[in-house]
């Protein structure tokens, strides 16, 4: 069901069930509705606030409806008289976003606004990511900025690593990060040219896809690498929650930690590198949308069939995001290595995504990442990152990986994959804490 129909239902219900909250007439609630399942869950979350020694704070920001199994939790209070002059609309963005990035929301002139507009609108639907902004809004203070927050040097660096005639073509598109559960890149087509937006969370995909990969070499048990794993492929798929920031699944050393964001950086590298190549080879000319096709595009929906590139311009893209920067030897086999290690993490996780979807690979929208990863092989210099034998050797691995999964996991156990909750690295880890009460 699309977002609006669910906001415009649990409306409905919150009106009906929880009139005194919706009928305030001093303040504007950011809040999430939640229903439980029966009534002994809301029971238990009602005594685990009783006890909590915190309950002073935190009893304000619940209502409770335990004929309807329902409850309601306050996420940020904003005074009417602050908001005056924003409509409805407009509210649902403030306090996260400031009245001139609203402004801007509301009318944007430029595809900086535009990025900003898909930023938010991510946000403002999702009570989760709410919570995330809030907690770093409280934070940061009064340094807060929304823009800012989303800020990472990547996307300059790899526009600096590239040919000085490509670095021409791509130095004024705008390019950034943005939070959506699904993990995706896009470089999206607009009236003011294309702008290259990136999911946050293929960086947690990575960096525990690499944990699993690579952990053994920094003396991580083989339990917590296991559950990296699942952490990585839970979070592709959209089920682990987006909520890193508030609830962290493990407290690595700090060296294991240096170590995988050196390896995310550089296949986040080649993903911004293939967005790039996208708009340099000119794979959507001729091709624009409107805001509301951008914003589906976006939050991981169907790809409207004319935004779609063919299977040919992704493998090119791939080429491309390699053979187009001017590295030197070393670093340009890193990067390359970088894009191997993605498409092998990725061929795992097709793995799962294909279990319940067996759409064959012409009608998707990306070839399948075996099929880039030997394709990205064939066309390189012989001496540009790992030889074929050495690939082989991981693809060989990866089947038998891909065949427990499938005889041991995905069919017996598959619910582990979408079951509700978060999964944690049992080695690096403390006391679970208690979601919407310690976090």
């Amino acid at each position: 069901m699309p977002t609006n129909e669910i906001e415009a239902i649990n409306r409905k219900f919150m009106a009906k069930n929880f009139p005194d909250l919706t009928a305030d007439t001093e303040f504007y609630h950011h809040c999430e509705l939640i229903n439980c399942p029966d009534a002994e869950k809301l029971r238990s979350f009602q005594e685990q606030l009783l006890f909590h020694p915190h309950f002073h704070s935190l009893k304000d920001r619940f209502v409770f409806n335990e004929e309807n199994l329902a409850m309601i939790h306050i996420l940020r209070s904003v005074p009417l008289k602050d908001i005056g002059e924003l409509s409805e609309e407009q509210r649902r963005y403030y306090p996260i976003c400031s009245k001139e990035e609203i402004q801007r929301i509301s009318d944007a002139k430029n595809n900086a606004d535009n990025l900003l507009h898909v930023r938010a609108f991510q946000v403002a639907k999702d009570p989760t990511l709410q919570r995330v902004m809030f907690r770093a809004m409280d934070y940061m203070g009064d340094k807060w900025n929304f823009t800012k927050y989303f800020n990472s040097p990547l996307f300059r660096r790899y526009v600096h690593y590239l040919k000085p005639d490509k670095q021409a073509v791509c130095k004024d598109v705008v390019a950034g990060f943005y939070h959506v559960k699904e993990s995706n890149g896009s470089c999206v087509p607009t009236p003011f040219g294309n702008f290259i937006a990136i999911s946050l969370y293929l960086k947690k995909f990575m960096y525990y896809m690499n944990l699993w990969e690579y952990g053994h070499n920094w003396g991580v048990a083989q339990e917590d690498c296991q559950a990296a794993m699942w952490l990585g492929i839970r979070t592709m798929m959209g089920s682990e929650p987006p909520d890193f920031e508030l609830d962290p699944r493990s407290k690595l050393p700090k060296s294991i930690h240096q170590n995988l964001m050196g390896l995310v950086d550089l296949q986040l590298l080649f993903i911004i590198g293939h967005e790039y190549a996208h708009h340099y080879l000119g794979h959507l000319d001729g091709k624009t949308g409107g805001m509301a096709e951008m914003l589906k595009m976006l939050s991981g929906n169907v790809v409207p069939e004319h935004f779609k590139p063919q299977h040919q311009q992704e493998l090119d893209a791939d080429y491309h995001a390699l053979i187009n920067t001017r590295l030197g030897e070393g670093d340009l086999d890193k990067l390359t290595n970088a894009a191997f290690d993605f498409l092998l993490f990725m061929d795992i996780y097709e793995t799962v995504r294909a279990y319940n979807d067996s759409t064959p690979e012409y009608r998707l929208e990306h070839p399948k990442p075996i099929t880039r990863l030997y394709k990205l092989r064939e066309r390189l210099p012989a001496g540009m990152g790992r030889p074929m034998a050495d690939l082989e050797e991981v693809i060989a691995r990866n089947q038998d990986i891909r065949d427990v999964l499938i005889t041991h996991i995905l069919g017996p156990q598959y619910e582990i994959l979408e079951a509700d909750g978060s999964v944690y690295l049992p080695g690096y880890h403390n006391a679970k804490l208690i979601d919407r009460l310690d976090f």
